[in-house]
């Protein structure tokens, strides 16, 4: 759901009101970018969460998660707006591919950026929330067993 309002908040600020004309593009365009980076940056953020700690590797953890983000989020914009290039526009010259989607290009980039530091930063919170709850609750354990001897 998200990813079909920032589809459409995106395709408004580049197309203006030919959002709402051609809003079944845009909702289709939307929904299938959406769920391939969704579904790319939560594999390896899962498997990044496997094998490093917010707590005990927090640079190493932030610096993976983003250099993986815009690597894989740059690989599945270009593989889609490629095939938009070829199989809707039908167009095969790549000399003006850049040109024409420069601005798509530069607001993808900013909308992936923000997202990313929303969700890293809700990752690293929640994960120093966890920690400091099981450490209140050690205290609270070592509390009640020193106080029975």
């Amino acid at each position: 759901m998200y990813v079909n309002i920032i589809g459409f908040f995106i395709g408004y600020f580049i197309d203006g009101s030919d959002v709402f004309l051609h809003w079944k593009n845009y909702l289709l365009y939307s929904s299938i970018i959406g769920m391939a980076l969704w579904s790319g940056n939560e594999w390896f953020s899962v498997q990044v969460d496997k094998r490093y700690s917010w707590l005990e590797n927090p640079i190493r953890k932030l610096v993976l998660r983003v250099v993986f983000s815009l690597l894989y989020s740059t690989v599945v914009m270009v593989i889609i707006y490629m095939s938009l290039w070829f199989f809707v526009h039908h167009n095969r010259d790549l000399t003006n591919f850049y040109q024409y989607n420069r601005l798509s290009f530069l607001i993808f980039y900013g909308c992936t950026v923000i997202v990313m530091l929303i969700f890293h930063s809700v990752a690293f919170f929640q994960s120093w929330q966890k920690a400091a709850l099981n450490e209140e609750r050690l205290k609270k354990k070592a509390f009640h067993f020193s106080s029975r001897l």
